[in-house]
C-alpha cells in the first residue's frame, strides 16, 4: 500500500514538474534552468499553486 501511494506521489511529481518545465522552455526556449522544476516536482503538494501562480502573474504582467 505505501508502495502505491509512493508511486502516485511520484508520478504527479514528475507530470507537475515536466508540466512547470514546459512553460517555461515555451515562454523562453534557451532557458534550460531546470532546478526550479525539479523542486516544484519534489515538494508538489506545497509548492505547484504558487509556483503556478507566479508564473501566471509574470505572464500577466508582461502582457499589459
Amino acid at each position: 500500500m505505501i508502495l502505491a501511494i509512493l508511486f502516485i506521489y511520484i508520478l504527479c511529481g514528475a507530470a507537475i514538474g515536466a508540466a512547470y518545465y514546459y512553460l517555461q522552455l515555451k515562454e523562453d526556449r534557451y532557458n534550460k534552468d531546470s532546478f526550479a522544476a525539479v523542486c516544484t516536482g519534489l515538494f508538489w503538494p506545497v509548492v505547484a499553486p504558487f509556483t503556478f501562480a507566479f508564473f501566471l502573474a509574470e505572464k500577466m504582467s508582461k502582457r499589459k
